[in-house]
């Protein structure tokens, strides 16, 4: 059996190769500043660890001192990296503040000659900073990713084992009133779990960096690089999971009127103008439910979850009123003469079974979209800038 120097030995030189493996993630993706945090959080564990099995050979106060300093700097570390992740504000001095307010309750009494009561007070700054780090998990909608959810149980955890440390502070204590770190092989087993529970961690870290890589990767599969809106593909898959839901709903197909004059007398940049101001109007005048996507040239789409023919109607006068307002602000050519710019607009309803088969959906969905179409186009041919409603539901395909 191995002695518990030999096994803090081990366990640091695990934990080194640890921070390098996370260095070397943040090598390998620059543009996640997040993993520069957690690398840093790594390497403070381990010289925290390090500057504890240095008692003896510098004075007391500066291995506690130096040594759990580094442990908060690291838990601080892994808080900040959170910030960062979501792109929240944060600086890299908030992780001093731990450090500072341990250091000085130390140097007070009855702190600076009573061990357990530094254990304790380690243990509570530790839980804060756990705290804030699942707090921040939380906030950053941990159902939506397996990986976020996976750091959020191992770091519940870990403030588990840190509240029991506080119940057990006592048993700590050595007759020198000094922690038992290097002389106990069971508070060496804790660190073994403790570096189980860091590899766990880092994985998960690391894995949450990489789901977010590929939903930007998806993300910009799905998007209309002018627009920002859905592009088709995006927009039939969102379309199609939302109808899986079942209930009432609405399609919306847009086509702005005489577009093609546009481009021809002020050029495709005004166009692109025109377009991004349309998908502008889109976004603000319907609901943060629905689905939008820009699924042809001037060809705009909208599925509208839950809608009524009336509200849908309503929807569709909203987006009228906003594109004649937004093309009035418009202005192009040497005069600047405001621009008109009108569009018109189909609408379908259709009430989605609930439990049906993905298939089925499917060609409900396509079919609706068919009818919006096809209306749209008789608002056209019926002197455009004008709103048809189709009357009838597809009818359902059987299974």
């Amino acid at each position: 059996m191995f002695d518990p120097w030999t096994l803090w030995a081990a366990l640091m030189a695990a934990a080194s190769i640890l921070a390098l493996a996370m260095l070397f993630a943040w090598w390998m993706t620059p543009t996640e500043p997040a993993l520069a945090h957690w690398a840093g959080a790594m390497a403070m564990f381990v010289l925290g660890v390090f500057c504890a099995s240095l008692r003896g050979t510098i004075p007391d106060f500066a291995v506690v001192a130096l040594g759990n300093s580094a442990i908060l700097v690291a838990y601080g570390l892994i808080w900040t990296g959170m910030r960062r992740f979501d792109r929240r504000s944060t600086r890299v001095s908030y992780v001093l503040i731990g450090p500072a307010i341990f250091v000085v309750l130390c140097l007070l009494p009855p702190l600076n000659e009573a061990a357990v009561g530094r254990v304790v007070l380690m243990s509570v700054l530790i839980g804060i900073l756990l705290v804030f780090s699942l707090e921040q998990l939380w906030r950053g909608d941990a159902l939506a990713s397996r990986a976020r959810a996976a750091m959020i149980v191992i770091l519940s955890i870990v403030l588990a084992l840190n509240l029991f440390r506080v119940l057990v502070a006592s048993t700590q204590i050595d007759d020198q009133n000094r922690v038992k770190l290097f002389a106990d092989p069971t508070v060496a087993g804790l660190g073994l779990v403790a570096l189980a529970l860091a590899v766990f961690l880092c994985f998960s870290m690391v894995l949450m960096v990489r789901e977010r890589s590929e939903m930007l990767y998806r993300s910009a599969a799905q998007r209309d690089e002018l627009t920002g809106l859905f592009n088709r593909r995006g927009f039939m898959e969102l379309s199609l999971a939302a109808c899986l839901s079942g209930g009432p709903l609405a399609v919306m197909i847009l086509d702005l009127d005489h577009f093609k004059r546009v481009n021809d007398r002020f050029g495709h940049l005004a166009g692109d103008r025109v377009l991004k101001m349309l998908a502008q109007v889109l976004r603000d005048n319907l609901r943060q439910t629905d689905i939008i996507g820009r699924i042809g040239g001037e060809e705009f789409a909208a599925v509208l979850p839950g809608a009524t023919a009336n509200v849908a109607r309503q929807a569709a006068e909203r987006v009228q009123k906003g594109l004649s307002e937004g093309a009035a602000q418009l202005s192009f050519g040497e005069g600047g003469a405001p621009l008109r710019c009108t569009a018109s607009i189909g609408l379908a309803m259709a009430s989605m079974p609930r439990g049906a088969k993905v298939t089925e959906i499917e060609a409900r969905l396509m079919g609706l979209i068919a009818r919006a179409d096809a209306v749209l186009y008789e608002a056209k041919s019926g002197g455009r800038n004008r709103i048809e409603v189709a009357t009838a539901e597809p009818a359902a395909v059987a299974p």
